[in-house]
């Protein structure tokens, strides 16, 4: 069977936009889950994916049909970085997940068996158990990590912040040399936590993530940076 159209941007369409475990299953390596062959004469055939140069390995153990006729694969997903750099940049995977998919193969929502693993890191996180952080560091758990602190404090200093609300990208705007500067290639921009165009909250550990938040937000925001993983905040 082909699955169709199995991507973080049709998990938000077919989940309510408040849903609590959307910000984790951004997280998910979806490029992966993309590339698996889901004929059923792949079932417990261990198959391996490679995408931007790192290596995973992924097992369906078992599908069945439910009474609403989708179809639920479980999954075995296991990350295999090759150098101490992609153990850096990959995060670490080693998790059973499920796919629904509907009787077409469209794709309608991926999740992991147990309690999902970017939120018991982050109960760890919390509980300054940070002995089991470092086992598993990595920059996608340091920028989930961070985030979740950032949000604390953002709940607590404004009201109504959305999660990952997406907004058009204005027009070319005009820099203060007179430059344009040129719109991103994409129609939208996320911000990880918002209020309308009035407030946008966001992390980046480089510069040209930043550069890209000033570059979506509004003409009228000004560029407030902070000192924690380049924490940045615009406000009208």
């Amino acid at each position: 069977m082909e699955v169709s159209s199995l991507d973080f941007d049709t998990w938000c369409k077919n989940h309510p936009q408040d849903h609590d475990a959307k910000w984790c299953r951004e997280l998910y390596p979806w490029e992966v889950f993309q590339r698996i062959d889901y004929d059923h004469s792949t079932l417990n055939t261990q198959q391996t994916i490679v995408v931007a140069n790192e290596a995973y390995t992924a097992t369906i153990e078992k599908y069945c049909v439910a009474e609403n006729e989708r179809i639920n694969y479980v999954i075995r997903l296991r990350s295999v970085p090759s150098s101490r750099r992609q153990e850096w940049n990959q995060r670490a995977w080693n998790d059973l997940f499920h796919l629904v998919v509907d009787p077409s193969g469209y794709f309608i929502t991926l999740y992991t068996e147990k309690n999902d693993p970017s939120k018991v890191l982050l109960r760890k996180f919390l509980s300054s158990m940070l002995a089991d952080i470092e086992s598993v560091r990595s920059l996608p758990i340091s920028s989930l990590l961070c985030r979740s602190l950032i949000s604390y404090a953002a709940h607590d200093s404004y009201e109504g912040l959305q999660r990952f609300k997406s907004f058009p990208i204005l027009p070319a705007l005009v820099g203060r040399e007179n430059r344009q500067i040129q719109p991103l290639r994409q129609g939208t921009y996320e911000p990880f936590l918002s209020k309308d165009r009035d407030l946008w909250i966001g992390t980046s550990f480089t510069i040209s993530h930043s550069k890209k938040f000033v570059r979506c937000s509004s003409r009228r925001m000004e560029l407030t940076m902070g000192v924690m993983s380049r924490l940045f905040a615009a406000t009208s």
